[in-house]
């Protein structure tokens, strides 16, 4: 799903990210290179992750072992 910085960031920031199970895969909108990829495993990591570019938009997936 793809969304705006921001609403990621309100939603960590509020320790609800409807819709979603931890852990996340996170990458910056239109960009494929590993440097703005993670996996992130809690919403404290969601919102450092996003805190270094929230005006972008993120795809954001569920992590599937």
């Amino acid at each position: 799903m793809r969304l705006a910085g921001s609403v990621l960031a309100e939603a960590a920031g509020n320790k609800a990210l409807d819709g979603f199970i931890l852990p996340l895969l996170l990458r910056i909108a239109g960009n494929h290179v590993c440097d703005d990829f993670e996996k992130l495993v809690g919403l404290d990591a969601l919102k450092d992750f996003v805190a270094k570019r929230p005006e972008v938009d993120y795809y954001v997936s569920e992590y599937v072992d």
